[in-house]
């Protein structure tokens, strides 16, 4: 857990320092670009796995869920 914590306030210490003092264009663009791009990818992983039953067993076997874990 302690990791994790460093690992999360690291993480959060480089995305401050990308966003402020507010770098000049076009570098001022790329931190809201990574994140649009980042939820674009997550919106398009959530729906193929809701529309592929077979995609989202494989996955769920890659990460070593079973079905009664989810619900």
């Amino acid at each position: 857990i302690a990791v994790s914590v460093l690992a999360v306030l690291a993480m959060s210490v480089a995305l401050f320092g990308s966003l402020y003092p507010v770098p000049p264009a076009p570098y001022s663009l790329l931190p809201y670009l990574y994140t649009g791009l980042l939820l674009a990818g997550f919106a398009y992983s959530a729906v193929r796995s809701a529309r592929s039953e077979p995609l989202r067993e494989k996955m769920q076997g890659d990460l070593g869920v079973t079905p009664n874990q989810i619900d």
